[in-house]
């Protein structure tokens, strides 16, 4: 008898235990929640103002996990003016001035208009040294055809118009204005693995001897011209792309001793021609 009792008061127990159950998750929604004395409550934003919202830390970023490895990113830098005249030096004073147009055979046509800071008899021209180009152009050698050379408007005789490696021109008489212009080889490389056309080149100044600080502004007319990379300069300061096709230029003035810019190309947008 008193076994069958209790049987019956936990069927009971269980019962109402079940109904307990059913009625909260019946009316559970439409329960007042009310905040307890003493909690603490959001402040409502003022009138006229607009909550901001706070945004978890991306789990890629630096700064989400302790450890990792930040994300590249490239700093801006500092750009001429986006207008279409060639890069210059201010009135008369000393520098070279070089417009280099890459041909589609992968060689550049380049003018260099040189101001020294004093009258010369003899002008030194050195072909460009690649060595502090690396990569691919490391050992690769430059070379000079279809030389002219003018010394204040005045075309100087040449015993030869290839240059190989350094050479002395003999002007005659002294002057601080001179225009060189030649056909730079030797300096291009095609990228592989890559597109048809896709290249890097390498251009400096021709003139030697001028003195390590003489600034040189440099351009790139034409289609061609992807990208500059400044190859002697600070990591931070490499990128020194400026302009827009197709006039692309060098966004500083170089120092002589600096004045070794990389080119990335497309040749199938270089134009043919020769001289």
């Amino acid at each position: 008898m008193g076994r069958a009792v209790r049987r019956a008061c936990g069927a009971l127990l269980v019962c109402g235990l079940l109904a307990t159950a059913l009625a909260f998750y019946t009316y559970a929604p439409y329960l007042d929640l009310t905040v307890p004395a003493g909690a603490v409550t959001p402040a409502a934003p003022a009138a006229g103002t607009t909550p901001t919202a706070t945004r978890a830390e991306p789990e890629h970023s630096p700064t989400a996990r302790a450890g990792g490895s930040p994300t590249l990113t490239t700093a801006p830098t500092a750009e001429a003016p986006n207008d279409d005249r060639p890069p210059d030096l201010d009135g008369g004073e000393p520098g070279i001035r070089l417009v280099a147009t890459v041909l589609a055979g992968g060689v550049f046509d380049v003018t260099e208009t040189v101001r020294l800071p004093a009258p010369v008899t003899r002008l030194s021209l050195v072909p460009l040294d690649l060595r502090p180009a690396g990569g691919s152009l490391r050992s690769a050698h430059a070379s000079v055809t279809d030389l002219v050379v003018d010394a204040d408007d005045r075309s100087v005789r040449l015993p030869r118009r290839k240059v190989h490696r350094a050479t002395t021109v003999v002007v005659g008489r002294a002057t601080d204005r001179f225009e060189v212009r030649y056909r730079l080889h030797g300096t291009v490389r095609v990228s592989r693995p890559s597109r048809a056309g896709r290249a890097l080149g390498a251009v400096g100044p021709l003139v030697s001897g001028v003195g390590d600080d003489l600034p040189v502004a440099m351009s790139f007319p034409g289609e061609a011209v992807s990208n500059l990379r400044c190859a002697s300069l600070p990591v931070d300061q490499e990128a020194c792309f400026a302009g827009r096709r197709p006039n692309v230029r060098v966004n500083r003035n170089l120092r002589h001793r600096d004045a070794l810019v990389l080119v990335q190309l497309d040749l199938q947008r270089a134009p043919r021609g020769g001289r």
